[in-house]
């Protein structure tokens, strides 16, 4: 059978046959050494060897979705095995993940192959529970021409080209209230990922602006961190749909992964109460003696500016407003990812008032 030689059987050999390697097994505790062979046979020393990175897909230790890059171990033209490091996909594109350009810009990651990576159409790598199902590029974006970028991402080029791009927003739950489409111009900026085989497209605006607010000072005692369980306890706490809430008129501010410089770390570290404390601190800062936890530097500004949202929003508690017997929910939040709402409680900490409707 290694041979490839029929001949004792009737069967005339056909051209030309790459003969093959018999290996005899005595011991079954060598399979597993012996098996592990088979793969140098296939191996070819004259090829440049780069790293190769797997299709997303669902970690079995509940890390999420992870992608695998390995390359090949060869040691005087040997294959000696292989190196392999699993990246959390949200790691690995945290940077775009999280990109804050406006209401319309946004940007999408594809492989070699085409398939869409991220895109703000597919399901976060956040909200995913099960190995994705991958699809094509162009089968999100639509647009009349849009293959002439198509084929120079996926040959690992970088360019740019003005087009007509489209978004589709939810009005809120996608099944229940629908959803709008909006029509703009843009300017499609991509360039290739080196070394993991992914190619980047920037999709902006072309009126986007960005506004930075001037450097504002805190009242110096009215932040409120949504973590109330991490708080001391007061009177003023209560329990309203199975959360800790305020039942003063006070609000709390809650921070999305994007407030941080590094998302990622936020998402994977516990808060404690020592944490919330020194996000007190910062925020009610005058001087600009507390060190920064790791707030990107508009943040605090934000904090200070949705502080001023009370002053049009009536107590809700006050006996002669006519709705004393009800709790009226106001919000107000920032493409950044700062949330304020009044009456103060608790956010999931994966909430996100830029990526989820509310």
């Amino acid at each position: 059978m290694a041979n490839q030689d029929g001949t004792l059987y009737g069967v005339p050999p056909r051209g030309q046959v790459r003969k093959g390697q018999y290996i005899e097994i005595q011991n079954p505790d060598e399979l597993r050494t012996k098996m592990a062979l088979y793969y140098a046979l296939f191996f070819d020393s004259r090829t440049k060897h780069s790293p190769k990175v797997s299709v997303p897909y669902l970690d079995a230790w509940g890390l999420g979705l992870i992608t695998t890059v390995s390359l090949p171990i060869v040691i005087n033209g040997q294959l000696k095995g292989v190196v392999g490091l699993d990246l959390t996909m949200i790691d690995l594109l945290e940077d775009v993940l999280y990109l804050q350009k406006g209401e319309l810009s946004y940007a999408f990651i594809i492989d070699d192959r085409g398939r869409a990576v991220l895109h703000p159409l597919l399901p976060s790598p956040l909200d995913v529970f099960e190995d994705p199902i991958l699809i094509n590029i162009t089968d999100i974006e639509r647009g009349a021409d849009f293959e002439q970028v198509y084929t120079s991402m996926t040959k690992g080029s970088a360019g740019t080209k003005d087009l007509t791009a489209v978004r589709t927003f939810s009005k809120g739950e996608w099944s229940l209230e629908g959803r709008v489409t909006k029509t703009f111009s843009a300017t499609y900026y991509w360039k290739p990922i080196e070394v993991i085989g992914y190619s980047l497209c920037l999709v902006l605006t072309k009126d986007f602006k960005q506004i930075d607010l001037a450097s504002l000072v805190s009242s110096g005692d009215d932040f409120l961190y949504h973590r109330l369980d991490l708080i001391e306890r007061n009177s003023d706490l209560c329990r309203y749909y199975n959360t800790s809430s305020l039942r003063s008129g006070r609000s709390t501010v809650k921070f999305a992964a994007e407030a941080f410089t590094d998302p990622s770390r936020y998402l994977d570290t516990e808060e404690t109460a020592g944490r919330v404390r020194h996000y007190t601190k910062f925020m009610n800062d005058r001087i600009g003696f507390v060190p920064n936890p790791g707030f990107k530097s508009d943040i605090r500004n934000n904090v200070i500016a949705t502080r001023q949202a009370e002053k049009y929003w009536p107590s809700f508690h006050r006996l002669d407003s006519g709705i004393q017997h009800w709790i009226p929910w106001r919000y107000i939040g920032t493409y950044n990812g700062v949330f304020r709402r009044i009456p103060g409680g608790m956010n999931h900490k994966l909430y996100s008032p830029s990526m989820r409707p509310w």
